[in-house]
């Protein structure tokens, strides 16, 4: 298998339901991606806040703080952070259009889909 190398780029994949954050991160590890997880928003700005991601690949819909909620505070600390959404939801996608993601995906997702829209931001070297 080719292992990708992705030049430090960092993503973190957001989802309330800790098997999809599981499965889609051993997918991307699997492909050569640098990619952690958290269960919620507030985890994810936590997390963001002491490791300042590339990217995340992030659910709208989730208890508490939701995903575009997460995204925006954690934009205030990283103005350049690239998004990927996912919803199974699509009362919320033109929220989460506002905030120019790269993409809002429907789950479920498309583990190829998201490998290649990582490949397609900026900073992205094969």
């Amino acid at each position: 298998m080719k292992m990708i190398s992705t030049h430090g780029l960092q993503w973190l994949v957001v989802d309330d339901e800790p098997d999809l954050v599981s499965s889609l991160r051993r997918i991307l590890k699997a492909k050569g991606f640098r990619v952690e997880g958290a269960n919620s928003g507030l985890e994810a700005v936590e997390w963001a806040r002491r490791h300042a991601p590339d990217g995340l690949i992030i659910d709208l819909k989730m208890p508490g703080m939701n995903g575009v909620e997460a995204v925006r505070e954690i934009r205030a600390m990283l103005p350049k952070v690239h998004v990927i959404f996912m919803t199974g939801y699509s009362e919320l996608t033109a929220e989460a259009e506002a905030e120019k993601p790269v993409s809002v995906l429907s789950k479920p997702v498309d583990p190829d889909q998201v490998c290649a829209l990582i490949e397609r931001v900026p900073g992205y070297l094969n």
